[in-house]
C-alpha cells in the first residue's frame, strides 16, 4: 500500500486524506439531514395522517360520550324526580350543550373525512359514518326532542331503546377507525425505525469504510514518510561516517522521493568529485616529491655551475694574463721590426756607397755580410717571436673553446659569454693566420739572407760582377724594408687584437661575475623551492590522509 502511494506526491496524498474527510463529514452530513428530512416527514405523516385523524376521532368520541352524558343529566331534571332540586341550573343548558356536541361530532366528523385515508379507513369511515349517523339521528336527536317537549319518560325509552344501542355500535365502530390509525401509526413508526436503523447501519458501515480508508492512508502515508526519512537518516549517518558509497533506496515519486534522488545525486557528485580529489592529491604528492628532487638537483647543478663559473673566471683571468704577454711580445717584435728597419736602411745606404764606389766594395761586402749575418739572427729572432704568438693564439684559441663549452653548460645565461668566446677566438684564428703570414715572410727574408751571404762569399772573389750583385741586393734590401715595414703593420695589427682581447677578456669577467650572482640567486630561489615544495609534500600528505577519512 505504502509503495502503491509513493507514486503520489504526499501533498497530493494529504490533499486526498483532506477531500476524503471532507467526503465522508458531508456524506454523513447528508446522510444525517436525509435521516432528518425523513424523519420529519414521518412525523408530518403521522401528524397529519395519524395523530389529527386520530384527535379528530378522539374529539367525536369525547361528544359522543358528552352528548349521552348530558342526556343523562338531563333526565335528572324531570319534575317531581329526587334530583330536580339539586341542579341548580335550568335543563335547557344540558340540551343546548347536546346540540353543541352534536355540531361538533358532525363537524369532527367531516373534517375527518377530508384527511388521507386507507382504503380500510375509508371502509371503516364509511361504517363509522352510517353507526354515528343512526346514533345521531335515531338517538340523541329524538331522545333531546322528547325531552325538549316534557317528554322524560318517553325520552328515557328512547335512550334506553335506541340510543344506548347505537352509541355501543358506534363506538366500537369508532374504536375500530382509532385502532387502524393507531395500527398505521405503529407501522409507520416501524417502518421509520427500521430506516433509521438502516440509516444507521449505512452511516456506520460507511463511516467504518471511510475511517479505515484514512487509517490505512493515513498509516501508509505515515509509513512512507517514516521509511523516507529513516533512508535519509541513515543516508546522512552514513555520510557523517565518511561513507560516500552509501545510496538510498527508496523509491517514489513524492517529494521524498524527489529528496531522496538529489540525495542521491548530490553523493554521487560528491563521490566523485572526492574520486577525482584522490587522484589530484596522488598526483599532487608524487609531483611535489618530484620537484623536491628536481629542487635538490638543481641546487647541486647550480653549485657545480658555481664552482665551473669560478673556474671559467681563473680561465679568463688566465687569458687575460696570457693576451697582456701577446701585447708584451708584440711591442717586443715592433721594436725588432723597427731596429731591422733602422738597418736596412744603413744597408741602403751602403748599396748606394758601393754603387758610387766599386773599389770599396770589397770591405763593404765583408761589412754587408756582417749585417746579413745580423739581419738573419734578427731574423730567426723574429721566427722565435712568431712562435710564441703563434702559441699564445692557440692558447687563446683553447681557452675560446673551453670558454665556449661552460658557456653551453650554463645555458640561457652564458649565451653572451658564448658570444664573447666566438668573438675570442674569432680574433686568436685571426692573430694565428697573421702570425703564419709573418712566418712565411721571415721564413723567405731568411732565405733572402741565406742568398745574400752566398752572394757576398762569391763577391769576395767576383768584383767585377759585384756590382750587378749589389744592385741586386739593393733590390732584396727594398724587398726585406717592405716585408719589415709589413712586419711593423702585423705587430700593430697584433697590438689591436691584444688590446681587443683583453676588452674581451674584462668583458667576459663582467659576464661570468653577473652568472655567478644570477646562479647565487638561482640557488637561493631554488633552496626556497625546495622548501615550498616540502612544505607542499607535507600538506598533500595530510590532504591524502583527509581524502583517506572517506570511503570511496
Amino acid at each position: 500500500m505504502s509503495d502503491w502511494l509513493a507514486r503520489f506526491s504526499i501533498k497530493n496524498r494529504l490533499i486526498g486524506l483532506l477531500v476524503l474527510l471532507t467526503s465522508m463529514a458531508v456524506g454523513l452530513t447528508m446522510a444525517g439531514l436525509n435521516g432528518m428530512r425523513t424523519s420529519n416527514a414521518v412525523i408530518d405523516r403521522m401528524y397529519n395522517n395519524m395523530w389529527l385523524p386520530n384527535d379528530k376521532l378522539g374529539d367525536i368520541n369525547n361528544h359522543m360520550h358528552n352528548a349521552r352524558a348530558q342526556l343523562l343529566l338531563a333526565l335528572q331534571h324531570e319534575p317531581g324526580s329526587a334530583f330536580e332540586k339539586a341542579h341548580d341550573h335550568p335543563s335547557s343548558m344540558h340540551f343546548d350543550m347536546v346540540d353543541k356536541s352534536v355540531s361538533i361530532t358532525r363537524e369532527r366528523f367531516a373534517d375527518y373525512q377530508r384527511m388521507p385515508m386507507s382504503k380500510e379507513q375509508q371502509r371503516l369511515s364509511t361504517e363509522l359514518q352510517n353507526k354515528l349517523s343512526d346514533y345521531l339521528d335515531n338517538g340523541v336527536l329524538p331522545t333531546l326532542n322528547a325531552m325538549r317537549q316534557g317528554d322524560y319518560a318517553g325520552g328515557n325509552q328512547i335512550l334506553l331503546t335506541r340510543l344506548n344501542p347505537a352509541f355501543m355500535t358506534t363506538y366500537a365502530s369508532l374504536r375500530n377507525l382509532i385502532e387502524s390509525g393507531e395500527s398505521t401509526a405503529e407501522l409507520s413508526f416501524q417502518n421509520a425505525d427500521k430506516k433509521f436503523e438502516r440509516l444507521v447501519a449505512m452511516i456506520g458501515l460507511v463511516l467504518v469504510v471511510a475511517l479505515s480508508l484514512v487509517t490505512v492512508t493515513a498509516l501508509a502515508t505515515v509509513s512512507s514518510i517514516t521509511k523516507g526519512v529513516r533512508e535519509l537518516l541513515v543516508g546522512g549517518q552514513q555520510l557523517a561516517d565518511g561513507n560516500l558509497g552509501y545510496r538510498v533506496t527508496y523509491q517514489g515519486r513524492d517529494e521524498l522521493g524527489e529528496i531522496c534522488s538529489a540525495y542521491n545525486e548530490m553523493a554521487s557528485s560528491v563521490h566523485h568529485t572526492f574520486q577525482e580529489l584522490a587522484c589530484v592529491v596522488e598526483h599532487l604528492a608524487a609531483a611535489a616529491e618530484q620537484t623536491v628532487q628536481v629542487g635538490n638537483k638543481t641546487s647541486d647543478d647550480i653549485r657545480r655551475q658555481q664552482q665551473e663559473t669560478d673556474m671559467i673566471a681563473t680561465a679568463i683571468n688566465e687569458m687575460a694574463a696570457t693576451v697582456q704577454g701577446v701585447a708584451g711580445n708584440a711591442a717586443s717584435a715592433a721594436r725588432a721590426a723597427q731596429e731591422a728597419d733602422q738597418q736596412l736602411e744603413s744597408g741602403m745606404r751602403v748599396v748606394h756607397q758601393t754603387v758610387a764606389s766599386i773599389d770599396s766594395l770589397a770591405s763593404e761586402v765583408e761589412h754587408a755580410t756582417t749585417v746579413i749575418h745580423e739581419l738573419e739572427a734578427d731574423s730567426a729572432g723574429i721566427s722565435s717571436v712568431v712562435d710564441v704568438i703563434r702559441s699564445i693564439t692557440e692558447q687563446t684559441n683553447l681557452l675560446a673553446l673551453n670558454a665556449a663549452i661552460e658557456a653551453a653548460h650554463a645555458g640561457e645565461h652564458g649565451r653572451g659569454f658564448a658570444v664573447v668566446a666566438d668573438e675570442v677566438r674569432s680574433l686568436a684564428s685571426r692573430t694565428q693566420q697573421s702570425a703564419n703570414e709573418i712566418q712565411a715572410m721571415i721564413e723567405k727574408l731568411q732565405s733572402g739572407a741565406n742568398r745574400a751571404v752566398a752572394v757576398m762569399k762569391s763577391s769576395c772573389s767576383k768584383a767585377q760582377a759585384g756590382k750587378q750583385q749589389v744592385t741586386s741586393a739593393g733590390h732584396m734590401l727594398e724587398q726585406i724594408s717592405n716585408a719589415v715595414a709589413t712586419i711593423n703593420d702585423m705587430n700593430a695589427m697584433i697590438a689591436s687584437a691584444a688590446e681587443e682581447q683583453s676588452s674581451v677578456a674584462e668583458e667576459i669577467s663582467r659576464n661570468v661575475t653577473n652568472v655567478s650572482q644570477i646562479a647565487e640567486e638561482t640557488s637561493e630561489a631554488s633552496r626556497q623551492n625546495v622548501a615550498t615544495s616540502t612544505q607542499l609534500v607535507s600538506l598533500a600528505s595530510q590532504l591524502q590522509r583527509l581524502v583517506h577519512m572517506f570511503r570511496l
